[in-house]
């Protein structure tokens, strides 16, 4: 059962919502107010089906430096499919005070913060207006973890989703939060499949 902890903000005025939740290794493609955070234990890793790739996309199980480019099939929910080019540009660790505007829990507290900067160019032939495609970060064999999700803007990283007119042939840059239990590292940015196939994954140096 997840275990769900409490995060409030200690400036009423502006709402805002926090949710760290840790997710498994398996297949699964400032401000202020209130919200919660979701955790689950690590479990073992499935074995991953043999699957066919699209042409002209990266091949499951790519490994990639960070700054260099992948094409994926973006399935955003109630949506039709796009083809996106990923690149993850930049993973640096920030610092807990930084959330200082949460008030956190215990084990919250005892992460560490990373921002993890994707330039993301639209290769499709439909406006992706407002969608946030979803990376994530591994944090050992057995863990990855979503980005924190904000109800309001936090300036250090702002997650602001696709811009409007987000049509063939144009690029923008997201930032992710996403933070690391019990002082764990980020090693890699992972995009992971619905199928339960590889990730390709984006290796820190």
């Amino acid at each position: 059962m997840a275990h769900r902890v409490l995060v409030r903000a200690r400036v009423p005025a502006v709402l805002a919502v926090v949710v760290p939740a840790l997710a498994l290794l398996a297949g699964c493609s400032g401000g202020g107010g209130s919200g919660a955070a979701a955790t689950t234990p690590p479990t073992p890793v499935p074995s991953s089906p043999t699957v066919t790739y699209e042409k002209g996309t990266t091949p499951p199980g790519t490994q990639l430096a960070v700054g260099r480019r992948a094409v994926v099939r973006f399935h955003p929910k109630g949506a039709p499919s796009s083809l996106l080019a990923l690149t993850v540009t930049k993973i640096a660790k920030g610092r807990m005070p930084e959330l200082r505007a949460f008030t956190l829990d215990q084990a919250t507290r005892r992460s560490n913060v990373y921002y993890v900067t994707v330039r993301v160019q639209n290769k499709g032939h439909r406006n992706l207006v407002g969608l946030k495609p979803k990376l994530y970060g591994q944090v050992s064999k057995h863990l990855v973890v979503p980005p924190v999700v904000f109800g309001s803007t936090f300036r250090r990283c702002p997650d602001t989703g696709l811009p409007k007119r987000f049509t063939f042939g144009k690029s923008a840059a997201l930032c992710l939060v996403m933070l690391a239990p019990h002082h764990g590292r980020v090693s890699a940015v992972q995009w992971r499949f619905a199928d339960g196939s590889q990730p390709i994954s984006w290796v820190r140096g």
